[in-house]
């Protein structure tokens, strides 16, 4: 978190890429990456393993906010169903129940 009155720096993709590549291709340890680019380790770490389970797209995408339906993950409560269809949803699970039983 920010101290008061520090502002938060937003990276571009390409400098991130650009990050990432040149701790894999002169073998920097992540400190020395942080010395050298002045980038929080834990935020390199971030984009390395991004880095690894994506690849260089992963780094393009914005993963701030919240999830939504859009990328496939919807968060908080279900939507509710439709009358009509939950109705039938509790006559056929009653129908089962009764079949199961007999």
């Amino acid at each position: 978190m920010a101290k008061k009155g520090q502002k938060y720096r937003k990276h571009s993709p390409e400098f991130k890429l650009s990050v990432i590549m040149d701790m894999r291709e002169n073998h920097l340890g992540i400190m020395e990456t942080e010395r050298k680019y002045d980038v929080k380790h834990d935020v390199i770490s971030k984009w390395e393993r991004i880095f690894l389970e994506e690849g260089a797209e992963g780094l393009m995408k914005e993963r701030r906010g919240r999830a939504s339906k859009v990328d496939g993950i919807a968060k908080g409560r279900p939507p509710k169903l439709d009358k009509k269809i939950e109705e039938d949803l509790i006559a056929e699970n009653q129908r089962l129940r009764m079949e199961n039983e007999y």
